[in-house]
C-alpha cells in the first residue's frame, strides 16, 4: 500500500518533468523561429531599400561595399556622402546598417546613433546608382 506522501512525490516529479519539457520545447521553437527570421532578413538585403547618409563630419565608415564621397568645402552642410548600405533595423535611438552585399562578402554591421555629432541626413532609396557622385 502506497503512502500519501509517495503519491504527492510522484505527482511533483511528474509536474517538474513536464515543466522542464515545456521550457525545452519553447526554447527549441524560439531558436527555430529566430534562425528562420534571420535567414529571411539576410535573403532580403539585396532587394532592400538603399540608404544614403549625408554628414557634416566624416563618420569614418569603411567597408568593401561602402563608398565615401567628399561633396564640398568644409563649410558645406553635408560634406560627406556614404552609400552602399541598407537599413537592417532602427532600435531606440540607433540605426543598424549593413553593406548591401553583406551575406556574400565580409563586412560588419554599422551602428549609428541618431544623435550623431554634426548634421546627418538619411535618404532611403529603392535603387542607389553607385556611379553617381551627386551630393544633393
Amino acid at each position: 500500500m502506497r503512502s500519501e506522501a509517495a503519491g504527492v512525490l510522484e505527482w511533483t516529479i511528474l509536474f517538474i518533468l513536464i515543466g522542464i519539457s515545456m521550457f525545452w520545447i519553447a526554447t527549441d521553437y524560439a531558436a527555430a523561429v529566430g534562425r528562420s527570421r534571420a535567414q529571411q532578413a539576410a535573403a532580403e538585403i539585396p532587394t532592400s531599400a538603399g540608404i544614403v547618409i549625408y554628414s557634416e563630419k566624416d563618420l569614418h565608415l569603411s567597408g568593401p561595399d561602402m563608398r565615401k564621397v567628399e561633396c564640398g568645402p568644409e563649410s558645406s552642410a553635408y560634406r560627406f556622402r556614404y552609400d552602399g548600405l541598407v537599413l537592417l533595423a532602427h532600435i531606440d535611438d540607433q540605426y543598424v546598417l549593413l553593406p548591401r552585399t553583406w551575406p556574400d562578402r565580409l563586412g560588419a554591421a554599422v551602428v549609428l546613433p541618431a544623435s550623431t555629432p554634426g548634421a546627418v541626413r538619411f535618404e532611403f532609396r529603392l535603387a542607389v546608382d553607385p556611379a553617381s557622385d551627386s551630393c544633393t
